[in-house]
C-alpha cells in the first residue's frame, strides 16, 4: 500500500512580505472562535506537516509561515542579518503585530519553533497575556537534551565548507546527511520501508532541500550550545513527545520545567512519520482528552 501525502492548497496560501523579507503566509479560517499560530521545524518549512496544520483547524483559525531561510522564505542574509534565535524572536514579534495586535491565540510549536517561541516570551514577557497556552511536539530548551545527536562543531564546519561551493555538495549527496543531522526529525524519506508515490516522494525532496543550508548549519550550531534561562509563570505548555530516539524524554521534560511552571506532558505512541502521513487517523490521537479540552475553551 502506498503512502498518501495531501500537498498544501493554493487556495490557503498568499505571499508575505515582512521586515524586507519575503515568504509566503499560510491562513486556514474556522468555525471556532480562536486563532492559532503554528511555528514550523527547521527542516522544510510547514509545507511537510501540512496535515497537522489542517487538523488544528478543529480548534481554531490557524495562521502558519516559514522562519527565514526554511522552506520558501528569504533568509536574513537578504537584509544583512544572520540567522540567531535573537533574530527569529524579532522576526516572530512583527509576525504577532501583524496577524494578531491584541488578540489572544494559541502557539504549536514544532521543534525549533518551541525554542523561538520560549525565548520570545522570556525577552518580552509583555506578550505574555496574549498567549493563551503554548503546545509543543518534540519541544528542547537545552543543549542536553539532544544525546549527542547534534554533528561536531568540526562535522558542522564542514559541512559549511560544502554547502559553500553548490557544486560540491549537490556531488557529495549530502541534501539529505544534512537533514538526518536534524536533533527534531525522525524522518527519512529514502528510507526503503516508504512506500510513496513517485510524485509524492520528489515533491517531498524537494522540500528538503529547499531551505538555506547555512541558516540550517548555523541553527544546528546554537542548538549545541542552547542555554535559555528564565521562568514563565502564567503560561501553560503541554510537550508533546513522538517517538524519537534523538531527544532525551527526560533531561527534556526537566529542561522545560526549569522554564515553564505550568508544564503538562502528553507522550502518544506516534512517530514523525504518523504526523506527517496521517497513518491510522494517527492525528486524532495525537492530543489526549485532557488537552482536546484545553483545546476547545
Amino acid at each position: 500500500m502506498k503512502l498518501k501525502f495531501t500537498r498544501l492548497p493554493n487556495k490557503y496560501k498568499s505571499p508575505l512580505l515582512i521586515n524586507g523579507l519575503k515568504g509566503n503566509i499560510y491562513m486556514a479560517r474556522s468555525t471556532k472562535n480562536q486563532n492559532i499560530l503554528y511555528l514550523g521545524n527547521i527542516v522544510s518549512g510547514i509545507e511537510i506537516n501540512w496535515q497537522l496544520i489542517n487538523y488544528l483547524r478543529s480548534y481554531g483559525s490557524v495562521t502558519a509561515v516559514d522562519i527565514p531561510g526554511i522552506g520558501g522564505m528569504d533568509n536574513f542574509s537578504v537584509i544583512g542579518k544572520k540567522p540567531t534565535i535573537d533574530n527569529y524572536v524579532d522576526y516572530l514579534v512583527s509576525l504577532i503585530k501583524l496577524r494578531y495586535k491584541n488578540k489572544k491565540f494559541i502557539i504549536v510549536a514544532d521543534g525549533f519553533g518551541f525554542v523561538i517561541a520560549t525565548k520570545l516570551l522570556i525577552k518580552y514577557p509583555k506578550y505574555s497575556p496574549n498567549v493563551k497556552m503554548i503546545v509543543a511536539i518534540n519541544g528542547a530548551l537545552s543543549k542536553n537534551c539532544f544525546n549527542e545527536s547534534i554533528p561536531t562543531v568540526k562535522y558542522l564546519r564542514f559541512l559549511r565548507f560544502l554547502s559553500l561551493n553548490e557544486t560540491l555538495f549537490k556531488k557529495s549527496g549530502f541534501q539529505h546527511r544534512l537533514l538526518n543531522t536534524n536533533p527534531f526529525v525522525d524522518v527519512n524519506f529514502d528510507d526503503s520501508s516508504f512506500n510513496l508515490y513517485s510524485a509524492d516522494k520528489k515533491y517531498l525532496d524537494s522540500l528538503i532541500v529547499k531551505g538555506d543550508r547555512i541558516t540550517h548549519i548555523s541553527i544546528l550550531n546554537q542548538l549545541r550550545n542552547l542555554d535559555i534561562k528564565g521562568k514563565i509563570e502564567n503560561i501553560p505548555v503541554w510537550n508533546i513527545q513522538t517517538i524519537n530516539n534523538s531527544l532525551n524524554k527526560k533531561v527534556t521534560e526537566d529542561a522545560i520545567k526549569e522554564i515553564y511552571t505550568k508544564y503538562h506532558k502528553s507522550s502518544p505512541k506516534l512517530t514523525m512519520d504518523d504526523l506527517i502521513f496521517n497513518i491510522d487517523n494517527s492525528l486524532s490521537r495525537l492530543f489526549t482528552i485532557k488537552l482536546r479540552k484545553k483545546l476547545v475553551r
